[in-house]
């Protein structure tokens, strides 16, 4: 399970360098199977935008309003899912955030 939890994390980072995102700014994690993602250049709630990206990309996310005032304008993404499906949740994500 670990090799697959950095297998993942190695993918976020290798997408996030890839794909350029001046709005999706990625906090690598320091053990967890979570990426905080710094949105902040969108000027939205957190709790907006994990609405927003649920309505208009399809995925599922945790406000980083709900770990204190600090998270306000992050979001939180785990990576305990399929190589597969956090590629293209990860994707969807910069894909949404572009639009604004």
């Amino acid at each position: 399970m670990r090799a697959a939890y950095g297998r993942r994390r190695q993918l976020v980072l290798r997408l996030s360098h890839e794909l350029e995102s001046d709005k999706v700014k990625v906090i690598p994690p320091q053990g967890a199977f979570y990426f905080f993602l710094d949105l902040r250049a969108l000027n939205m709630s957190s709790i907006e935008m994990c609405e927003k990206i649920l309505d208009e990309a399809g995925v599922g996310l945790v406000p980083g309003s709900a770990f204190g005032e600090q998270g306000e304008g992050f979001i939180r993404m785990t990576i305990a899912a399929s190589d597969e499906d956090v590629e293209a949740g990860f994707r969807k994500i910069v894909e949404w955030a572009e639009k604004y």
